[in-house]
C-alpha cells in the first residue's frame, strides 16, 4: 500500500477469516510501501488480509486500509481419522479441501470397493468449528464412511484427491475369532474359581486360629486348685490362734 502525503507509516497487517479476527502480522516497509511475506503457505493461511496505514497533514492525520483475498490451494488436508467399533466396524475420515476434492475412492488391499451387500460408503460435507493460530473458525469440511455389512477383516485405504494432488490414510481391522473369545472367557472363569476357594480355605485357616486361641486364652484364666488335708497339729494351731484373738 502506498502513502503521498507528509508523514505516514503502516500499522500492523490483519489477517481474518470470515469476519473472524484471527492474528496481527508485521509487514516489511519499504519507503511508502508495506509488503507482507507468508511463507511455507498451508491451509490455515488462507482468509482476508488487511493492509492498515495512516498519513499526516497538517494537524490532521488520515487512516486507509487495503484488503486482498488469500486463497491456498493444496492437496485435501485430514483433519482426523476415526473407527467405530459395534458389531461390525465403520471406517470415517474428516478432512478440508480447497479446491473442493474428488469423490473419495476406498479400497481393500488394491481392489477399489463400491457400495454393495458387503459395504456401504457415505460422503458428507457440513459446517463445523476447528481452531486456526489459537482461534476458532467454521469451514466446510468433508467426511467419508465406509460401514461393514459382514464380517470383511483385511487392510483398507481410503483415497482423497483434488487437481493439486492425493493422499492416502489406511485401517486395519481383524474381528475377534470365536476360539480366541472362548478360551479368554474360560480364562476369566478359572480365575473367579480359583479365588472364591483361595478366599474359603484363608477363611476356614483364621476361624481355626482364632478358636485355638480364646482356649488358650480361657485356659490361662482358669485358676488351680489344690487340696490339702489338715493335720491334727495344723487343727490345734487354727484354735490357739482364735483363741487368742476372742482373748
Amino acid at each position: 500500500m502506498l502513502g503521498d502525503l507528509d508523514t505516514y507509516g503502516f500499522d500492523l497487517w490483519s489477517h481474518t477469516v470470515n469476519g473472524v479476527f484471527i492474528r496481527h502480522l508485521k509487514g516489511e516497509n519499504n519507503r511508502n510501501m508495506s509488503i507482507l511475506v507468508i511463507s511455507q503457505c498451508s491451509f490455515r493461511d488462507s482468509g482476508d488480509y488487511s493492509c492498515n496505514a495512516w498519513n499526516t497533514k497538517g494537524e490532521n492525520k488520515y487512516r486507509s486500509n487495503k484488503t486482498t483475498a488469500v486463497v491456498v490451494n493444496d492437496v485435501p488436508i485430514i483433519i482426523g481419522t476415526y473407527t467405530y467399533n459395534d458389531i461390525l466396524p465403520t471406517f470415517s475420515v474428516i478432512y478440508f479441501a480447497k479446491p473442493s476434492s474428488n469423490v473419495p475412492q476406498w479400497f481393500k488391499y488394491t481392489t477399489l470397493l463400491v457400495d454393495s451387500s458387503r459395504v456401504s460408503i457415505r460422503n458428507t460435507n457440513k459446517n463445523i468449528s476447528f481452531e486456526i493460530y489459537g482461534k476458532k473458525i467454521k469451514e466446510t469440511v468433508y467426511s467419508s464412511n465406509l460401514s461393514m455389512k459382514e464380517q470383511i477383516p483385511g487392510t483398507f485405504t481410503v483415497m482423497l484427491s483434488n487437481e493439486y494432488g492425493q493422499v492416502r490414510t489406511t485401517f486395519n481391522w481383524k474381528p475377534e475369532e470365536p476360539g480366541q473369545l472362548f478360551f479368554f472367557g474360560l480364562l476369566v472363569l478359572t480365575g473367579m474359581i480359583v479365588f472364591i476357594l483361595t478366599a474359603g480355605v484363608i477363611a476356614v485357616v483364621i476361624k481355626i486360629k482364632s478358636t485355638i486361641d480364646i482356649m488358650q486364652h480361657q485356659r490361662m484364666k482358669i485358676p488351680l486348685t489344690y487340696t490339702i488335708e489338715p493335720t491334727p497339729n495344723m487343727k490345734n494351731r487354727v484354735l490357739d490362734i482364735i483363741w487368742k484373738f476372742l482373748t
